[in-house]
């Protein structure tokens, strides 16, 4: 994957959307030489970039791509995503190592919420029910896991990709569990032609935000929600590919 394969799927997304978006991509990493990448809309996000010690890094086959987003609300202000396949041969070591990622990061960003979110192949054989519990991001509560459904396309029920997140703010505002785009089904693919795109189904959860922060340089987005009470609440919807990260601003 190289910029001028993201620039022209930019383009092609623009026209449909006639949205503006930026992105990141990591280096080629690992043997397999795979890239992360977020995609966000410039309109409403501002992206700053983190960078690990390379103590940390070294953890792992393939470091996280982390970023820092700054949004446009008083109910959170700014959230630390952690973009990561984890090895399949390495998952408590590189699973437990995020833990240290996290702690790292705590001393650079002035808040406190973190999305860790990728192919972390916290299920069936890569890590059974025994491995999870003794995960450490399991036995501390202040991580919550957003998804328990079944992320593949294959003939399988193994939650590969998860969304896991930490920090007060985030916890209070991401009310409901994350779920699982059948993107096939949606659009009556055939298992080929989803194949063709990705094994992968991408996965999401939303952010219950209500008060804009005043004097923000970034634009506010109309409400997507309405609530009985009259209230409005805003989503940020979060999506996820094998390969590429997007977070939207809807």
């Amino acid at each position: 994957m190289t910029d001028d394969d993201v620039e022209t799927l930019m383009s092609k997304v623009k026209q449909r959307t006639r949205e503006n978006f930026g992105y990141k991509l990591s280096k080629p990493l690992g043997d397999d030489k795979e890239q992360y990448g977020f995609l966000y809309r410039k309109k409403h996000i501002k992206y700053s970039s983190q960078t690990l010690s390379k103590k940390t890094a070294n953890m792992f086959r393939r470091p996280p791509l982390v970023g820092t987003f700054s949004l446009p609300y008083d109910d959170i202000t700014e959230v630390t995503v952690i973009g990561i396949h984890v090895d399949s041969d390495n998952v408590k070591e590189e699973m437990d190592s995020l833990v240290e990622v996290i702690n790292e990061l705590d001393k650079k960003v002035s808040q406190k919420n973190f999305v860790i979110m990728g192919t972390l192949n916290t299920d069936c054989q890569y890590c059974n029910t025994e491995c999870k519990k003794d995960l450490l991001m399991v036995k501390d509560k202040n991580y919550k896991w957003l998804i328990s459904n079944d992320t593949t396309i294959e003939d399988n029920s193994c939650a590969f990709d998860q969304a896991i997140i930490t920090g007060s703010n985030l916890k209070r505002i991401v009310q409901n569990a994350g779920s699982v785009f059948q993107f096939d089904k949606e659009y009556k693919l055939s298992a080929q032609m989803a194949e063709k795109v990705t094994v992968h189904y991408p996965i999401e959860f939303a952010l219950q935000v209500t008060t804009e922060k005043p004097n923000s340089t970034l634009k506010t987005p109309q409400p997507e929600v309405t609530t009985t009470s009259g209230g409005s609440n805003l989503i940020i919807e979060i999506s996820l590919g094998l390969l590429c990260m997007a977070l939207l601003l809807l």
